[in-house]
């Protein structure tokens, strides 16, 4: 099955598409005309960023804890905080790996917005679930960062 859309068009073929008359190259609205609806998904795309933020908070906090519990020992700490991390990471990818169309009505995302504030019919199921899904994996990328920053600092801790 092919995609409704696709996400990785570059700059340069985006601005070789046709836009929407107006001043700037994206019209006066700011939107182009073959991505339209980018602001039926705004509210779902920020109420999923806000609710990832938090569960990372969460996260961090409960290793920022663990790794004050261990702070005698500097090594032990870095890893168990980067360990937290990487448990975060993976439940994020198996959170993909859920994740499909029929799901994404599921998520804690979709039931927090309003009926109108949801995108609307297949297509923005669709849509509201490659997004998040993105979103997912960049947060995954970001915590798997993070654990290699602090297992970076737990090498140099035991070896110091």
């Amino acid at each position: 099955m092919e995609p409704l859309y696709r996400r990785d068009v570059s700059s340069a073929t985006k601005a070789a598409l046709p836009h929407r008359s107006g001043t700037g190259p994206h019209g006066d609205q700011g939107k182009s005309l073959c991505f339209p609806g980018d602001d039926a998904l705004a509210p779902f795309r920020r109420f999923a960023f806000f609710t990832l933020a938090r569960d990372a908070g969460f996260v961090g906090l409960a290793a920022a804890i663990l790794m004050l519990a261990c702070s005698f020992y500097p090594a032990l700490a870095f890893s168990i905080g980067a360990s937290v991390i990487l448990l975060f990471c993976l439940g994020l990818l198996l959170r993909v790996g859920w994740l499909t169309e029929e799901r994404i009505v599921r998520t804690e995302q979709w039931y927090a917005l309003e009926p109108p504030e949801r995108p609307a019919g297949h297509v923005g199921q669709c849509r509201a679930r490659d997004n998040f899904e993105e979103l997912l994996l960049r947060f995954a990328k970001s915590a798997s960062g993070v654990a290699s920053v602090l297992y970076g600092f737990a090498l140099f801790a035991s070896l110091s």
